[in-house]
This record gives structure tokens, sequence and C-alpha cells, in this order.
């Protein structure tokens, strides 16, 4: 996997973990105008349609606890880790995905749902609601709530999520799931209203799933819409800029677009609706927000998309196409007829609850071995590959949150890492698109002997002593960085 770049007709080298460096400072020190829209509130959630305030954003997101956003009419909640989850139309101004599928159920059928009455989770409720009204015990019997598991009159949606939570969050509780406490025939009734209507905490192979088949977006209206056939697939390289394309209208505060570009109809408008504005959060907020270098780079691979590059396909970004399927990282898994290069993943035995320790030398010792590339020969193992994405593998994200430029220098903190090549290879085929770097620098590795490898520092700032060429060269390739961090506009040579 290239590392270098090279300067053309020179033995002159730059690493690439330093221009990740480069990237990180240019991001962190970026003073970009605009500011985004609203309080973080269910009822005032925040907008966004400019670099500035995304990146004003997310730069605040890892201390926060729940914020609320609005992207095409989707309300995306996010939390104290910075895991995303869209809990439905921003309308209901709901704060979770129970009170929403709550308001809508009472919106349809006139009601709240009723409470489960099976003895387990009665006393569990009752105790509860018992609490809360604090009622003498005629006015208590007058609710009949025991006999028919009615929720009280003047309850909104709002105050009975409240209380299911509750419920399962009590001491000794019959169920830690909130939906328990729902009556049987209303939970499932429920139930698939959130299925069709949320997403919670989507993880990147759930994203792939369905690029690939987006027929399980919406799964029971397929058939109608699509005559008994399945969608065409998103990954196909066509559908590659559509998607990128929607993507940045979403980041710029606009919908998806519901007409095609021949003058028809988009039938997967709907299902689009639904799984971008979730999958653009956790892209270009909740990456960057744990590490910022994944702004720059995440917007390189929107712009690598959008020019239908090859290999740039929306399945192959969000995970290892091999093991999208649900059964590639299920049970046995399959075997890889071509082994495939990753990091080792935890292989040592758990820490012992009692007895000795591992001392902190141990704990790092065993860290690095983690991160040891070996041959991945097990779908089961290719987590820890990924997709294009560099936070797609497990634990890429905490990994590449590791700072390679503090205190105005290079700072790795990390020692080269799967995560930094990936970077480095989006960085590389992105910056050599544009003719003004392409022309004057290659890649070429490993670096020949007796080359001058560029520092680091100089790197960082732009300046080779003695070098005015190499100066040059390196000033357009921030150039380039600087732009890219600036604008959610499509980059191109």
């Amino acid at each position: 996997m290239p590392r270098y770049l090279k300067r053309t007709g020179q033995h002159v080298y730059v690493d690439g973990l330093h221009l990740l460096s480069l990237c990180e400072r240019l991001t962190k020190e970026a003073a970009l105008p605009g500011a985004p829209v609203g309080n973080g509130s269910p009822a005032s959630p925040y907008t966004m349609d400019n670099a500035g305030a995304w990146v004003a954003r997310w730069r605040q997101s890892t201390r926060e606890a729940m914020v609320y956003y609005k992207l095409a009419g989707r309300l995306i909640s996010k939390n104290h880790k910075v895991y995303m989850g869209d809990v439905g139309p921003a309308y209901l101004q709901s704060t979770s995905i129970l009170e929403s599928s709550l308001k809508a159920f009472r919106s349809r059928y006139g009601r709240l749902p009723k409470l489960n009455l099976h003895y387990r989770y009665a006393i569990t409720a009752i105790s509860v609601i018992k609490a809360s009204l604090a009622l003498n015990h005629a006015a208590w019997q007058a609710l009949r709530i025991e006999k028919t598991g009615t929720p009280p009159a003047h309850w909104t949606a709002s105050i009975l999520s409240a209380h299911l939570l509750d419920m399962a969050r009590t001491s000794g509780a019959a169920s830690n799931d909130p939906n328990d406490y729902i009556d049987e025939k209303d939970r499932t009734l429920i139930q698939e209203w959130a299925a069709k209507n949320a997403i919670h905490d989507p993880q990147y192979q759930l994203l792939a799933q369905r690029v690939v088949d987006p027929g399980l977006i919406y799964a029971k209206s397929t058939e109608s819409v699509y005559g008994g056939t399945r969608p065409a697939p998103w990954n196909e390289i066509r559908h590659s800029p559509v998607l990128a394309k929607a993507v940045r209208s979403l980041m710029k505060g606009q919908s998806p677009s519901l007409t095609t570009g021949s003058g028809g109809y988009d039938k997967d408008y709907a299902r689009k609706q639904l799984l971008l504005p979730v999958m653009t959060m956790a892209i270009f907020h909740a990456e960057p927000a744990r590490n910022p270098r994944a702004w720059p780079i995440n917007l390189m691979i929107l712009d690598l998309a959008e020019s239908s590059t090859a290999r740039f396909t929306w399945d192959a970004i969000l995970w290892h196409p091999l093991a999208i399927p649900q059964s590639a990282t299920t049970g046995t898994g399959q075997a890889l007829a071509t082994p495939l290069q990753g990091p080792r993943g935890p292989h040592l035995p758990a820490v012992p609850i009692v007895g000795r320790q591992p001392t902190a030398q141990e704990k790092l010792a065993h860290a690095a071995a983690e991160r040891v590339m070996v041959p991945i020969t097990s779908t089961l193992k290719l987590h820890l590959v990924g997709g294009l994405l560099p936070a797609s593998p497990t634990d890429g994200g905490r990994i590449g949150g590791r700072p390679l430029w503090s205190q105005n220098r290079f700072a790795a903190t990390q020692a080269f890492d799967f995560i930094h090549q990936k970077e480095i290879d989006v960085l590389f085929q992105w910056l050599l698109r544009f003719p003004e770097i392409a022309t004057h620098w290659g890649i070429q590795d490993p670096p020949a002997n007796g080359a001058t490898i560029i520092q680091a520092a100089h790197v960082l700032q732009r300046q080779v002593p003695a070098d005015p060429a190499t100066t040059t060269g390196l000033t357009r390739i921030a150039a380039r960085l600087q732009t890219r961090v600036g604008t959610l506009d499509h980059m191109q040579p």
C-alpha cells in the first residue's frame, strides 16, 4: 500500500502520514463563516447548510449530551457517545423512537396503547405509575388501570414514553426494554411503525446492506412499487454520483430530488429520504467529531464517488463487499479464496476480574499486537478491514482519532496504522486528480535508497529550505486541502 509521494524528477519524498498531519492542522485551524440554526432540542433542532455550520457543530459534539438535528424532514438524535439515530419525522418533535412511535399510534388510532398486564410486567408498571400519580386508594381504583391497562386520560404520548423508560430502568424490573410494558397487540403495531419510520444507531454493515438491496427499506412496499421485482441495487457505479449528489444536497439544507434527470419520478425517493439523512450525519458529523481528519477525507470520498471513480461505489465505501451479507459475519462465516491483509484484532485472553491485572506496559503491548497486519482468511474478520471509509472498520474512529498534529507540531501518538493507510489511500487518489499536483508528484513506494524524506515540520510549514520547487508543490497541496475543508461543493479537476 503506497505511503509516499515522490517529486517528479527528484529523489525527494513526502510521507503520507505528514500530509495527514497537515490535513489535521488545516482542519483544526480553519475559521469558517456560517453558523447552525436552532438550539438542538426536538422542537428546534439544529440545521446546517454550509461547511462552517457543520464544522462548528461537530467540534462541540463530544462535549454535549443528547442533541437533535433536522435533515430533509428527519429528526436525527446524537447522544453523548456521538452515536446517531433517526427518531422519526421531525414534525413529531420527539426525543426518541419510542416517543415518535407512540405519537404516531395516537394520531392513527385516537388513543394511547394499552399497558401489558401480564403479571411480571404489571408489577413494575403499576409501581411506577402509582409513584408518579400519588393518588389515594379510591382515586387510583377509579382509573381502573390494573383492570384495563388503559393509561390515564390526561397522559400524552410524551408522558407515557417517559414512564415506559422509567419502568425499564427500575431496579428489579421485569424487563429493561420499555416496549415490553406495552400490550402485545399494540406493541406489534408500534414496532412495525418504528421499523418503517426510524433507524436506531445504524452500523455501516446495515447501511451497506440497504445500498446493495434498497428493497430492505420499506420492504412491504417493494412489491407494489416495483411490480414484484426488487429495486435496482445502489452499489452500481451509475448510482455513485446520484447518491453523492443527494448527500451533498442534504448537507446544504436541501432534500433529495423527487424527479430524475429524465423528467420522471424517482421510485426510490422515499427510501433515500429515510436512509440518507442518518447516514450523512454518521459520516460527516459523528466521524469528524471523533477524528477531525475525517471531515476533509470523507468529503474527498464524496468527490470521488460523484466523479464515478472506480471502486468508489457506496457498498465498498461503507463496508467490505464480501462481508455485507449477514451470513458473512455470523456463524462460521465464509473462507476467503484470496487472503487479505488486515489488523489481527483482539486475540488475547480477556482481562481477569480477579487476580493480577496487566501492567500499563502489558496493555500497550497487547494493543500494539492487535494492530499488527496479518492475512485475513475469513469473512468473520472483515469487520477489521471495513470499507473505503477510514472509520468503517471496528474501532476505526477511535484509532483514527488519535492526533497527528498538536501544539503546532507533528505529534503522532499512534504508530502508523491501517486506519492511517486508508486515509492516505483516499488522500492520494483525490490529490492526484488535480493537474497542478499530478504534474509534479507521483506515488512511488518504498523510497529509493539515499532519497530525501521531507521533514514533518517542513511539510506542516509548507516551506522546504533551499528547495523552492518542493515548497511550491506543498503550497499547492495545502491550497487544495484548505478549499476542501471550507466548502461543501464538489471539487473537480
